[in-house]
This record gives structure tokens, C-alpha cells and sequence, in this order.
């Protein structure tokens, strides 16, 4: 009930035409290194972005928007989350946090069950071997997702996608769609 409350009308209007709004300005400002304007609209893309995914999901799982709508969300709020995550190495840090789990994991049952074979230069080893596994493998994903994030929060298509973003909104609010309209 309250899902069904959520994903009515007017919560995707809303999403689009805040996050249309959002992206035409990051598309017509851009980076400037006299105000603070970009950091503003980063943090601000950051959780609109996450929103209009989380709402995309939501809808296509369980709502009844059109197809023009959903890909406006899902494109948008990825073009939006992902300006963030263009300046984070998220893969050496993944890596080492998981290393580290493991080593420790791994020490606590080496304790527990008196296996004297898993020493601390063992344990070691073994957590070194996996860091660089997922290291290259992570590393491998993050590039690929750096370049499409790149391509999707270009400025000229991320400010293409807040004037559809915008445009969608108004004829949702209007009852109809893009998708509507084109047949």
C-alpha cells in the first residue's frame, strides 16, 4: 500500500523535473573553479541520482510508468550517481577492506580450531594473493565503469538528458509521455 503510494503520481514527475533541473545545470555551469557551485550540484547529483535509480527499480518492478519515462529515470540517475564516483578509486580501497576481512577471518579460525599450519605469514600471504586478485578484477570493472560514466555525465548529454528529463516531467504531468506521443 504505501509502494503503490509511492510510485504514483506526482513521485516520478517530481524526480524527473528535479533531477532535469539539476542536470541542465551541471550541463550549462559545468566545473568552475571560482564558486563552489560544482561541489554543491556533485552532492546533490549524488542523491538525486541515487533516488531516481532506487525509483527506476521500484517501478520497473512493481509500477506502471511508460518506457520512455523509465529510461529517462534510469539514465538520468545514473549519469547523476556517477559524476561522484569518477574521482573515487573504490577498487584498491574494495580490495584492501576485503583482504582485510579475510586475514582476519581467517586468523579467528586458525584460533579457534588450533590449525597450526595458517601462521601469520600464511595468513599473510594469502591475503596478499587475494588483494591483487580482486584488485585486477575490480580494477578491470572500474575503468570499464569510469569510461561509461565518462561517456553518460559528458556535459552536452547529460544536459540532452535533463532538457528530456524536463520535457518528460510536463507531459507526465499532462497524462501522457514521450513514448505516448511517438506511437
Amino acid at each position: 500500500m504505501v509502494l503503490e503510494e509511492f510510485l504514483a503520481s506526482p513521485t516520478p514527475e517530481i524526480a524527473l523535473l528535479v533531477g532535469g533541473i539539476l542536470a541542465v545545470i551541471i550541463g550549462i555551469l559545468g566545473r568552475s573553479d571560482k564558486t563552489h557551485i560544482d561541489e554543491v550540484t556533485l552532492a546533490l547529483a549524488f542523491l538525486v541520482g541515487i533516488f531516481m535509480i532506487i525509483l527506476d527499480i521500484l517501478e520497473i518492478a512493481y509500477g506502471s510508468l511508460p518506457l520512455s519515462t523509465i529510461l529517462i529515470l534510469g539514465i538520468l540517475g545514473l549519469s547523476l550517481f556517477s559524476r561522484v564516483f569518477k574521482r573515487i578509486k573504490w577498487a584498491f580501497i574494495l580490495s584492501v577492506v576485503i583482504a582485510g576481512i579475510i586475514g582476519l577471518l581467517l586468523h579467528y579460525v586458525a584460533t579457534a580450531l588450533s590449525l597450526d599450519f595458517l601462521s601469520g605469514t600464511v595468513i599473510l600471504i594469502i591475503c596478499v594473493v587475494i588483494f591483487f586478485i580482486l584488485f585486477l578484477v575490480l580494477k578491470a570493472i572500474e575503468t570499464t565503469t569510469r569510461f561509461l560514466g565518462a561517456v553518460i555525465s559528458f556535459r552536452p548529454i547529460i544536459l540532452i538528458g535533463g532538457l528530456l528529463a524536463i520535457l518528460e516531467a510536463a507531459l507526465l504531468f499532462m497524462n501522457t509521455s514521450i513514448s505516448g506521443l511517438l506511437g
